[in-house]
């Protein structure tokens, strides 16, 4: 049985991104072996367990094909996506067992907390002289961060302090989320091993989504202050300016941030697959500023009004006052505040 877009396997249910996972299904987007298999690789929330088993099934019900986006400059041989696929996974599953293999000495084990919804990561809470000491630790203090979408980080190391460690992420009831076989391979000083151990990242892919140059989004995975105004997509940029794509760092998107002061900054958005909307009635203090700049960039005021806005939305955070672009707020001041009641001008 076949879902919605045509995939014998939900591979939607593995997009991080509500909103971009719905504009895929409206869609009927249909998915490669390698973006089903990066989706997988790439989802927040899917245990390890349950990753493995999808990709076994995308080993069974997607051909074999070689990666088609590796670019000429790239002298690497492209990947073949069932023997890189099955190396991955036998790397990973021997990174598991070497952090859960208990040692007679020369190892440490620590661990920290990670809150996913605000992308904080906490200092190593103590050293331990086993993996399983570790854990227990780790697990029965996660609690009062569950409610945050905490995670723990569990970090073996050698106690010469020489070498970094091989870690494994883990929810808050146990269960494997992520393993590092990369730490593993770099630990034993092994190229080949890290070149196979690096396939996911190696690999791009321009997804649709539904968003827009203009739109207010947010990735609720990373860090606090995330909101902004979304520019483009590495992809969009590429197309633009001509330029190639090459890998994992270029699955990103560009946005404009807003600072104390009345200014905007641009950044970097880690993973435009994880993106989620934000009307402009969720905004406050500083972020309010976000709401003229998007109306600015989809060519609904025009520079003078944006300027305008930006100003006042300073001045009212200034006032320690949360103010939000509305006809009452235009009444009440006499800076020029965009009313979205009103008819759109542009600059002439």
């Amino acid at each position: 049985m076949t879902t919605p877009c045509g995939e014998k396997m939900d591979i939607l249910k593995y997009v991080n991104s509500r909103a971009v996972r719905e504009h895929l299904r409206k869609t009927g987007y249909r998915f490669s072996g390698f973006k089903a298999a990066w989706l997988v690789w790439n989802c927040r929330s899917a245990t390890l367990a349950q990753k493995r088993a999808a990709w076994e099934l995308i080993l069974g019900e997607y051909p074999d094909e070689v990666y088609p986006n590796r670019q000429p400059k790239d002298l690497r041989p492209a990947p073949e996506l069932h023997a890189a696929l099955r190396r991955y996974m036998a790397l990973e599953e021997e990174a598991v067992r070497f952090v859960q293999r208990e040692e007679t000495g020369g190892w440490i084990w620590r661990y920290r907390f990670r809150e996913s919804a605000a992308g904080r990561q906490s200092s190593h809470g103590g050293v331990f002289a086993s993996f399983q000491a570790a854990r227990a630790s780790g697990l029965g203090l996660i609690e009062d961060l569950k409610e945050k979408g905490a995670s723990l980080r569990l970090e073996k190391l050698p106690t010469d302090g020489r070498e970094s460690g091989v870690t494994l992420d883990l929810n808050a009831e146990g269960d494997l989320l992520r393993a590092d076989p990369f730490g593993l391979a770099r630990l034993q000083k092994d190229p080949e091993k890290e070149e196979a151990a690096l396939f996911f990242e190696d690999l791009w892919f321009a997804f649709p989504t539904p968003f827009q140059k203009g739109d207010l989004v947010r990735d609720p995975h990373t860090s606090v202050q995330n909101t902004c105004v979304l520019e483009e997509t590495a992809a969009e940029f590429a197309s633009r300016r001509g330029r190639p794509l090459y890998d994992g760092t270029d699955m990103v998107a560009y946005g404009i941030f807003p600072t104390p002061f009345g200014t905007f900054f641009r950044d970097v958005l880690p993973d435009y697959t994880s993106l989620e909307p934000v009307s402009p009635e969720e905004l406050s203090g500083r972020d309010q500023a976000l709401i003229p700049l998007s109306r600015y960039l989809k060519g609904e005021i025009d520079l003078s009004l944006l300027v305008s806005s930006v100003r006042f939305c300073a001045l009212a955070e200034d006032l320690r006052e949360e103010r939000r672009f509305s006809p009452e707020d235009l009444a009440l001041s006499e800076l020029p505040v965009f009313d979205p009641a009103k008819p759109k001008r542009k600059s002439k």
